[in-house]
């Protein structure tokens, strides 16, 4: 990364590979936040000006992708929206909330490109416990929140055993918003087609 500050505007250039970063560590440093966790490996490419933080990541441009493994995001648990959304649209019981909600990843794939300061994906695959999830969107860098349109998939192996059965293979459209310290999770439609 060179930082170029001789004219009145500093210029960021970077070429940053990051490979198995234990990316709790990392977020707590950067942002105060340890909500995402895993072993992450990244390729980004980018320039930028401005002259503080928050300024270079509004300027900033370039291309990213990055592949996350063993990880887990605290703050959230999909399966458990989707157990609550179905039990909602069946007038059944709506399942007891987990004390601690979060979603285990077990692999998220993501690429795209960053331009005044939000990272638009272009393509992201995830799989979950339960769920593959597939869609897009993006994060705004400067106010750490994202806005993702996805379509998850309730896998045969977990159906079952998460009550989900009738759910098996179907595609539920979700929409994940807000601050990465409190997003929040919305079914665009209560029912799969079909």
């Amino acid at each position: 990364m060179v930082i170029d500050a001789t004219g009145s505007t500093a210029n960021l250039s970077l070429e940053q590979e990051l490979a198995a970063v234990q990316v709790s560590d990392m977020l707590q440093s950067l942002f105060g936040s340890d909500l995402l966790a895993g072993s992450l490996s990244m390729q980004l490419r980018g320039r930028g000006t401005g002259n503080t933080a928050a300024d270079l990541l509004r300027g900033l441009a370039g291309d990213v992708s990055f592949d996350l493994t063993d990880g887990a995001y605290r703050g959230a648990d999909l399966l458990y929206e989707v157990q609550r959304a179905r039990a909602l649209f069946n007038k059944e019981p709506v399942p007891q909330a987990p004390a601690d909600p979060t979603t285990p990843i077990r692999a998220l794939n993501m690429s795209g490109t960053v331009a005044d300061g939000v990272l638009q994906t272009n393509e992201f695959v995830a799989e979950t416990t339960g769920l593959r999830l597939l869609g897009d969107g993006g994060i705004n860098l400067v106010e750490l929140a994202l806005d993702y349109k996805l379509d998850a998939q309730v896998l045969r192996a977990a159906a079952s055993a998460a009550r989900l059965g009738d759910l098996t293979n179907a595609t539920i459209p979700l929409t994940i918003r807000g601050p990465l310290v409190g997003i929040s999770v919305n079914f665009r439609v209560w029912w799969p087609a079909g």
